[in-house]
């Protein structure tokens, strides 16, 4: 059947829900037709995994939680699939780029540790130092250059933790964190839990705000050239003291909200930057229609990002920010789920929002439809949309998942993308967001 025949959002085709681009982030086999659209085309290369079909580009070494539940690390411009600490999957990891300011991390300080590990790490070893936290004077503490934050500067504290004995007071116990001069709480007793890991571990944040490049906590005497954060007082149990034996692993501070990847920092000083993923893929390794195009993503958007730009959950382009006939983003301004048509060369645009006032963490089934005149969409099942859109342009390079390749980066688990050189009709956009 002649592709013509395929693009008409109305018309059921045996073979329109077969993409031409499937990329499974969950460990099973993806697959791509090279350069058909039909959906009956052979798969040119066949099965592969989508980490051999995307290129990553990364210029730092990246960690991730692997299949078998530990803290693992991606070489540089080597994708990461993360799982949870029972190994399930929980898609294509894609970040922006992050700075942990808490040196000596995988220690915690210049403070004494135990000079052999009281347990297995989060990354299955037991060569590294894991401090111990046995007594209320049990703490880490790092004192960070006033110049290094701005007053108002979101900024995210976690660390990884397991309880060795002893049973956590209603106060999260070892879980404590105490920040003093220059942070807002004090003293937060709303530190949450981030992550499960193998082997007992679990990994847990605190949001801060940075109120302060003066604060002496009212001591005229304290160096005020520093913030300083203090993590790992332990609290009483009501039954046995101050020994609730705790073993901590992977400190960080880092600007934005909500926490992402540990970036180790092993330094007796300074900071340490994980670069941003660029997840692309050219389109002219599949079946790519320029006229009529349907495009399925599912993913998780743990918290919003650094800055005010347009982060991307996945993006079809010519490479550059003329021509963008899908666009998918989180709005940083508005807190909706915007989808765009668009195409410069025709001078205009068109935007629709397919979610409004969300909150994070949002984890969304969603699907984008062109079919060269109009410009619909689906959200978990429902569908919306029917604006007009611009004409749409053959000069289309790249999908972009997570960024535009370049810049405006977002932070998610991509479970799974799929393509369709047509624009499939309602009831299969609906079913496709509704699996």
């Amino acid at each position: 059947m002649a592709v013509a025949a395929l693009m008409g959002v109305g018309t059921a085709v045996k073979g329109e829900e077969v993409p031409s681009l499937d990329l499974n982030f969950d460990g099973q086999l993806s697959s791509y037709r090279r350069t058909s659209t039909s959906p009956t085309a052979a798969k040119a290369n066949g099965n592969e995994l989508a980490t051999n079909i995307i290129s990553c580009t990364r210029s730092t070494t990246a960690t991730f939680v692997n299949s078998s539940g530990v803290l693992a690390t991606a070489a540089a411009n080597v994708p990461r699939v993360e799982f949870d600490g029972n190994g399930n999957p929980l898609g294509l990891l894609v970040e922006e780029d992050r700075t942990n300011y808490l040196w000596l991390s995988d220690v915690g300080s210049t403070f004494s540790v135990p000079s052999t590990s009281p347990t297995t790490g989060p990354d299955g070893s037991t060569g590294n130092y894991v401090p111990l936290a046995n007594s209320l004077s049990d703490r880490f503490q790092w004192a960070i250059p006033i110049g290094t934050f701005n007053v108002d500067d979101k900024v995210t504290a976690s660390w990884h933790v397991k309880r060795l004995q002893g049973t956590p007071s209603s106060y999260a116990g070892e879980l404590r964190i105490r920040a003093l001069e220059g942070f807002s709480p004090v003293e937060p007793t709303t530190a949450y839990k981030i992550a499960d890991l193998a082997n007992g571990w679990e990994r847990w944040a605190v949001d801060l705000t940075v109120t302060d490049d003066t604060a002496t906590s009212g001591n005229p005497t304290e160096n005020v050239q520093y913030l300083r954060l203090y993590i790992g007082y332990v609290q009483d149990d009501g039954n046995n003291g101050f020994n609730d034996d705790v073993a901590y692993y992977g400190f960080q501070l880092e600007k934005g909200e909500g926490a992402t990847s540990y970036i180790p920092n092993t330094g007796a000083s300074g900071s340490t930057t994980r670069d941003d993923d660029h997840i692309t893929l050219a389109t002219s390794l599949f079946g790519y229609n320029g006229s009529a195009m349907t495009s399925v993503v599912e993913a998780t958007l743990p918290h919003a990002v650094n800055g005010s730009g347009t982060p991307r959950i996945f993006e079809i382009s010519d490479g550059g920010s003329t021509i963008r006939p899908q666009l998918l983003y989180p709005s940083q301004s508005s807190s909706n789920l915007t989808a765009q048509w668009r195409d410069d060369n025709n001078g205009t645009y068109k935007t629709t929002n397919l979610v409004t006032g969300f909150t994070y963490p949002l984890s969304v089934t969603a699907a984008v439809r062109t079919d060269g005149t109009t410009g619909s969409y689906a959200v978990d099942g429902s569908v919306g949309g029917g604006v007009t859109i611009p004409a749409t342009t053959s000069a289309v390079t790249r999908l972009s998942l997570g960024s535009t390749g370049t810049g405006a980066h977002i932070v998610a688990h991509i479970r799974r993308f799929r393509y369709w050189p047509r624009a499939v009709n309602d009831a299969q956009l609906s079913k496709l967001t509704n699996q």
